[in-house]
């Protein structure tokens, strides 16, 4: 395998973990939101969690579904060659000349 197809691997595969993760926090989600809706004195209290919840679903749902879809500024990161300047210009001043 090449390096730029391990990446695509690494790619899809950090976007099912985020996909995994989404899905397992809506259960747990609806689980609570529904215990919570017996009681309505812990529904009060448990508003602030249940949209922190709600927030973390959407960001893990959106990122796996970039990740899944196309991911290419995430490879690009991981697939870059080019060593950063810094290092580049180091390598120069070591280099036979």
């Amino acid at each position: 395998m090449k390096k730029s197809e391990i990446v695509w691997l690494t790619v899809k595969i950090i976007g099912l973990y985020c996909i995994y993760s989404a899905v397992t926090n809506i259960l747990t989600f609806l689980s609570s939101f529904l215990l919570a809706l017996q009681n309505p004195e812990l529904f009060k209290k448990s508003v602030i969690i249940f949209l922190q919840s709600i927030v973390i679903i959407a960001l893990y749902g959106i990122i796996g579904n970039y990740l899944l879809r196309n991911g290419k500024f995430l490879f690009d990161i991981l697939n870059r060659e080019e060593p950063p300047n810094t290092t580049l210009e180091n390598l120069n001043e070591i280099s036979i000349k």
